[in-house]
Order: C-alpha cells, then structure tokens, then sequence
C-alpha cells in the first residue's frame, strides 16, 4: 500500500451542505407518501412505477447525505425502504411486462400466436394480482414504522428555513463533485464491455451504475444554473436502453426455460414471443452502442466533470476573493503531497481560503493520486501545466516519443477518475477580483512550455501584456520567484511547491493581496529528506531524489555527477577532511569513528588475501566507518538506518551517487539486519557490487563490536587463518568483557560472507609482571 500523509486540506463548514440534505430528503419523502393510496388501490399502474422511484431517490439521497445524520439512524431508514423498493420493484417489472404483451398482441398480425400471448398474459395477471397484497403489506409497515415521520423530524433540527441560494456554496459544490466523479466512475468502469453483446450480467450492473448516476444528479442540481437538465436527460436514455436490454434478456431466459407445462396450443406464441424479443434486444443494444459512442465522442461525459467542477466553484471562489481580497498561489507540485500540506498548513495560519494553482500537479513526485485528489477541494482553482499534459499524452499513446523520467510513476498509479480530471483542466483562468482582471496559466498565454524568468527580455512582457488585456499574470513552470511590472501590468510566478530550484529544498508560495497591493514570497519546512527516501523505495532515478534535497534544476545535478565520475574521490586522500568535517557535523565527538575507521581498515589490510578488494573499496569502509554513527543524531532506536538516509542525502558528501549507496549500504549494515536485496538501498546496485557491501559490511560491524564500550581498547588487530576459520589477535587495554559480548553477536555475516567461523584472541598491552615486582 503506497503511503498516505495526514491531510491538511482545508475543510469547509459543512451546514450548507446537510441544509441541502434537510431540503431534499423533505421533499422525497413527501413524494413518498403522496403514491401511497394510488400504489394500494392499484387502480393505474404508474402509483407503483412513481412510488419505487421516489423510493429509490430517497434511498440514493439517504447514501449521499449520510454524515448529516446519526449513522445509526441512516442505516434503518435505507433499510425500511430498500424493503419498499424490492417489493414495489417486482410488482411494477410485472406491469411493464403486463403491458408490453398487451400492445405486442394487438399489434401482432398472426392469429396462431394469440393462444400463446393469452397464456402468458394469464400467468402473468395472476402473479401480478399475488403481489398486491405483499404491496400493500410493505406500504402499510413503511407507515406504522413512522420512519418517514422520523426522517422529516430529524430534517427539521438541520434546517427549518433554507433556499436554493443559501446552499449553493463552496461545501455543497465539492460534496457534490465528488459524489457524482464516484458514481460517474463508476459508469465509465463499464466501457470494456460496451461493445460485447454478450455482456448482458455487466449491461445490467451499467444500468444500475447510470441510474446511481442520474439519482445523484438529480440531488444536486438545484445548485447548479440550468440544473444540469441536458446530462441527466443523457443518462435516462442510457437508463431506458440499458433497462429495455435487461427486461428482455430476464424474459428471454424465462421462455427459454423448460416449457413442458405449456400447453401445446400455446407453445407457437411463445415461440413467436422469443424470436421476437431476441430481435428486440439485439435492436436495443445497437442503440445502446451508438448512444454509448456518440457521447464519447462528444466528450459529453468530460461535459459532466466541467460542469460540477471548475465553472460552478469559481463564481464562489471569486466571491470569496472579493470580499477576503487575498488569495494563496501555488504552482509546480510535481506529486510532492507533503510540501502542498505544509504550505496549505502555512496558509491556513494566515487566514488564506483560496488556491490559486498555476499547474504541473503531477510528474516526478510519489503521491500523484493523492495530490489530484487534494486539488479537487473546493479551495483550490487548477489549470494544467505541461507535465500534466505530457502524462496525459502518454496515456493515450504509450508509444509517444520524449523524456518520460520521473512521468512513470504517475502514469501508472493515476486512476480514470485522476486522469479524467487532469483532461478537465483549463489552460488558463480569469478572475475578475475588486476590479482587476487576473489571469492564471501555467507557461504563457500562447505557450504551456514558454518560460518567463526574471531577466526574460522587457519586448516579452510587454507583448504578452498587450494580448491578454490583464492587470495581474500570474504563471508557474520555471520553478522560480518572479515579480515584474513591465507597462502596468503585474507578472508573478510563486516558486515551486514540490521542487524548488534555487538551492532552499523548502516549499515555495506567494500571498497574493488585492487592497493594497502586494505580493509576499514564502518558504515552508518540510520533510524533504524523507520524501526523497520514499522516492528511492518507489525505485525512481536518484536524481530525482537529489533534485529534491539539493534543490537544483535536474541539469546542474547531472553536471555535478559527471564531474564526480571523471574525478574519483577515492583517488583524492583530501576528501576524507570533507567527510570528516560531515561526521563532526552530526557528531562533534570523533574518538569512536575514528576507532572504528582504525580497526576496520586494519581488518581490510591484513584480509586482503581472502577479499581482494582494492583501495578504492578500502575507501568506502573507511567512509562508511567515520559515518555509520551519524544517524544517532536523528534516533538511537534504528540510528544505523538514519545514517544511511542521511549519507543519501547529505549534499556535501564528494559522492556519485553510486558511492552514496555504497558507502551508505556499508553503514547501514554496521548493526542489526544483514543484508538482503529486497532491501531498497541494494536494488541499485548489482551483485558484485552488493557482494562487496557484505564484505565491507562485515568487517566494519566486527570491528563496531570491538569498540563497544567506546573506550578504545583495542590497539591493533593481527589476522591468522586456517582452513574454515579465522582469528583475530587483539592488543588490548583495560576490560573486554562488553567488546567480547558485541563481538559474539555481530560476528554472524563475517562468517557468512569469508565462510570461516572467526574468533577473538585477547592479548593484553599491559607489560608482563616480573616475580620481584609481584612481591612488591
């Protein structure tokens, strides 16, 4: 399961929205009860037809609006009328079936039919009539329930007085996106079996996922202008053909069924029947393609997701923006969940309501799912930058040409609901606030991908300025701070939230104030170190991971490498001061590194016949041995683990980024696990190399083990071999006992890895006691 941060999305008050409940549910109740009479006298079929819709649209609305309410009290009201539903819902499939084969018989022109038709229409008016009573009966408990009487009542203490005006807000408008982008997913989750005839289990399910759809429309069109009347009209047909479809293949299956029971005179009209509905449904289901095709095509469904989002929230926003008269602007996420939290935790202590974001949502980070999903809040007004649109293009055509580093992770992890609404983004936003127009897009006005830096020629501005007639531009994609007046008009660009590039890893935003004018430039902490790690566990490039802590365009960090490849630092003795001063940075007290780095080189030197490692390895342990204790800065209790992070991370290390997960690695295995290529620090490397770190690794803890106590005991360290076993002679002073203790413990992957069982031979530097000067 990919990792989750704690949100910190802003949440709005949501009594607007349960107000929107309080008028719906009244209403559907009411309905309810007015099919009550009609559906027991059964004297016109539509009582029934009308009181299982009303039934199911309370059912839906009850689903939608759940949090208003006591959830226990939720689950008995969708409970009681699910009974209502079912009941009604059989009844009223035999009334459409009821009327269907009394239209069929008279329009049906072929008499021998007619004992056929007139048996079936016998059995089914008899069935019918046996319902009624199990109507009535579900009527009559629904009523005694008092349920309806308790949904109206808790209504009541929500709302006693509400419009369509006042629950038109910033709640109502999210809740509602939300709710129909699930159910509109949940559709569009059917698509594969569109064009499968056959798929007659799915098309049903399809029916139930447009109904869902529509009933959730339905709720939530009195806040929209124009009611979203033409969708919803949309969905009712696929609803009708998809219904059509299921009634058909239900009765086709019916009649196919053994007929020994019907009589021989009518078996010729239930033939009749069957070929006949056979043919109908194929019919329907033609039309149920093209109408499938031909929304898509009009990318009607797209029409759907614009509608409940962008359009509606934006009027608001901009009320908001009128009256606050600031505004929060962000751009260049980039997948960084944990920066956008901390820079909306930023914001939120300054009172800012509103996000303004300038694009690039995805690519390059490990959260995109999620950061998608924050964006969709109601505070948040997106365009879509050029990364965004790169993501897309390779999902419709995954053999698109171009540079997809740092993109694979989004494209793989976006669901259809995240992309669908990537696709729904504008390439700009105008805003009209306070009497100034402000435009957001992501590179320019004509260009996702044009740059507008700082020191970008005046004749630019000034010709940008002309075309869009705005007072204040706002863009992103460059990563860096900009403010520039150039004939009146403000051009700004906020930084980058998830990648800054100006050598301060912190999170980048700008406050945007109207009255008086002003634009503040933030920085926000975060914890980019670990975000990088999560990077490196995702299996992306390690540049990516250094653009990240190092703060740098991805260009410098490639140049930087490949000075570090043509100069290797193990050739240089002079950067063994730089990584001691990194260890002292973290760990002012060097006598135990410093030890360690001792010991361990000895143990290197004097088993180089049984390694063969050269000095370029003798340098990563020498490394690894004056860093492995460095975590201890960041915990105690998995401090070998903080040391390897920190070395990954640590941009004043010489290291390519191969030594890091070298050395690294090397530290890392000074204590506890041993190593294990499952391990995320292992997998960039390959299997000599992940052989070396064992060996290191395990010379390093043995020596770690010898200075348990951080005294410095231990003097030198003489190798003696013999077949299957190896022993270590150590000059010591003072007492051994917790050295000889860490060594029996740490010693398991020396004798893995140089298969010899390795023991300790203490030899004392004290001098030797003559006979005399023990009588003294």
């Amino acid at each position: 399961m990919r990792p989750r941060p704690s949100p910190s999305i802003p949440e709005f008050p949501k009594d607007d929205y349960c107000a929107l409940a309080a008028v719906t549910l009244r209403r559907h109740t009411k309905e309810l009860e007015k099919q009550f009479d009609g559906a027991r006298k059964n004297t016109n079929i539509e009582y029934v037809h009308k009181l299982r819709v009303a039934s199911r649209r309370l059912r839906a609305s009850l689903g939608v609006f759940g949090e208003c309410f006591d959830p226990k009290l939720t689950k008995k009201w969708r409970k009681r009328t699910r009974n209502l539903t079912r009941s009604v819902g059989a009844a009223r499939d035999a009334d459409v079936q009821i009327a269907f084969l009394e239209n069929y018989a008279r329009t049906l022109q072929d008499p021998a039919a007619t004992p056929g038709l007139e048996y079936i229409l016998a059995s089914k008016r008899s069935i019918r009539k046996e319902m009624q009573s199990e109507v009535i009966e579900v009527i009559d408990d629904l009523e005694g329930s008092r349920i309806l009487e308790e949904i109206s009542d808790s209504c009541k203490t929500i709302s006693t007085s509400t419009n369509e005006q006042s629950i038109a807000t910033l709640t109502t408008f999210e809740r509602a996106h939300d709710k129909i982008a699930v159910k509109l997913d949940e559709l569009l989750a059917f698509e594969p079996f569109v064009h499968n005839e056959a798929a007659a289990t799915k098309h049903h399910e399809m029916r139930i996922a447009a109904k869902r759809l529509r009933y959730t429309m339905e709720i939530f069109s009195p806040i929209y202008k124009g009611g979203l009347s033409d969708q919803i009209s949309l969905l009712k047909q696929f609803q009708d053909v998809l219904g059509d479809m299921h009634d058909y293949f239900v009765w086709m299956q019916e009649l196919r069924a053994d007929r020994s029971d019907i009589p021989v005179e009518a078996r010729y009209g239930v033939t009749k029947l069957l070929t006949d509905l056979t043919e109908m449904r194929k019919t329907r289901y033609r039309n149920f393609v093209f109408l499938w095709d031909d929304t898509k095509a009009n990318g009607l469904f797209d029409r759907i997701r614009q509608l409940t989002d962008v359009g509606p929230r934006s009027a608001i926003l901009q009320e908001i923006l009128q009256r606050d008269r600031r505004v929060a602007v962000i751009s260049d996420i980039h997948g960084n969940l944990v920066a956008l939290h901390a820079v909306v935790a930023d914001a939120q202590t300054l009172g800012l309501q509103v996000f303004l974001n300038a694009g690039d949502a995805v690519g390059f980070g490990i959260y995109p799912s999620q950061v998608i999903q924050a964006l969709r809040s109601a505070a948040f007004l997106n365009v879509i930058g050029n990364v965004d649109l790169e993501v897309l293009e390779t999902l419709r055509n995954p053999n698109s040409k171009g540079d997809e580093a740092g993109k694979e992770l989004a494209i793989d992890e976006l669901t259809p609901s995240d992309v669908a609404y990537l696709q729904s983004l504008p390439k700009e936003l105008r805003l009209q606030i306070d009497g100034k127009t402000i435009l957001v897009t992501h590179g320019t006005p004509e260009s996702v991908d044009e740059h507008l830096y700082p020191d970008s020629p005046v004749e630019r501005f000034r010709e940008i300025a002309l075309k869009t007639s705005a007072d204040v531009i706002i863009t992103g994609h460059t990563h860096t701070p900009m403010k520039r007046e150039v004939d009146g008009v403000i051009f700004m660009n906020p930084g980058s939230v998830g990648r800054p590039v100006d050598g301060d890893p912190r999170a980048e935003y700008a406050v945007l104030s109207l009255d008086p004018f002003s634009i503040e430039f933030r920085r926000v902490n975060y914890d980019f170190e670990t975000v990088a790690n999560e990077m490196r566990k995702k299996g992306m490039p390690e540049n990516l991971a250094q653009v990240l802590v190092r703060a740098l365009p991805s260009s410098v960090i490639k140049k930087q490498e490949e000075e570090l490849k043509r100069k290797p630092v193990w050739k240089n003795r002079s950067t063994i001061t730089k990584v001691r001063e990194v260890a002292r940075k973290y760990l002012p007290d060097e006598t135990h590194p410093e030890q360690d780095r001792k010991l361990a080189l000895m143990i290197f030197d004097k088993t180089k016949k049984l390694h063969s490692l050269g000095d370029e390895e003798r340098y990563w342990l020498e490394c690894a041995a004056l860093l492995h204790d460095i975590g201890l800065s960041r915990s105690g209790k998995a401090h070998h683990k903080s040391s390897l992070n920190l070395i990954l991370n640590e941009t004043n290390l010489p290291f390519t980024y191969k030594e890091r997960y070298l050395i690294g690695s090397i530290a890392r295995y000074h204590r506890k696990a041993l190593p294990n290529k499952k391990h995320f620090n292992l997998k960039p490397l390959n299997q000599t190399e992940r052989e070396k770190v064992a060996i290191l690794s395990s010379i390093l803890r043995v020596a770690d083990a010898l200075d348990y106590s951080h005294k410095s005991i231990v003097s030198t360290v003489n190798v003696k071999t013999f077949p299957n076993h190896i022993a270590l002679e150590c000059r010591y002073s003072g007492n051994h006992d917790l050295e000889d203790m860490s060594v029996t413990k740490k010693k398991d992957l020396f004798g893995k890895t140089f298969k010899s069982t390795l023991t300790i031979v203490w030899k004392t530097d004290l001098p030797t006691r003559t006979p005399s000067q023990s009588r003294m």
